[in-house]
């Protein structure tokens, strides 16, 4: 198995420690326009990786106050949409059905219908 040299290693950790106090200072950006936008006291932004898992996150909890410069910076903000309509609908897993002659599911090689299906 080979690995990275040294310097590479190191290298590519440092610049993933840049990468992320990028990202965390866009992310908190992000969510005082969005706060401001929707005028809220609170706010949370996540960011999440592609196989979605958590990377980290910014809560936002002051009081909302109106402000000049916040009004500019999100004049051409969009609004928010549903979930539904960034996600799609939800959908719930559809459960096969077991007939009452199958095998039970248990494994205990009786007929469902004997075992668990009563």
């Amino acid at each position: 198995m080979m690995t990275k040299p040294p310097m590479v290693s190191a290298h590519s950790k440092a610049f993933d420690m840049v990468d992320t106090a990028a990202a965390r200072d866009v992310l908190r950006s992000h969510c005082e326009r969005r706060k401001y936008r929707q005028k809220v006291p609170g706010w949370y932004g996540i960011s999440v990786d592609t196989g979605a898992n958590l990377q980290f996150g910014a809560a936002l909890d002051f009081p909302w106050v109106r402000s000049d410069e916040m009004d500019e910076a999100t004049r051409d903000m969009p609004e928010p949409q549903p979930v539904e309509k960034v996600l799609g609908p939800r959908r719930r897993p559809v459960k096969e059905k077991i007939g009452r002659n199958a095998p039970c599911h248990c494994r205990s090689g009786t007929k469902y219908k004997k075992c668990h299906g009563r």
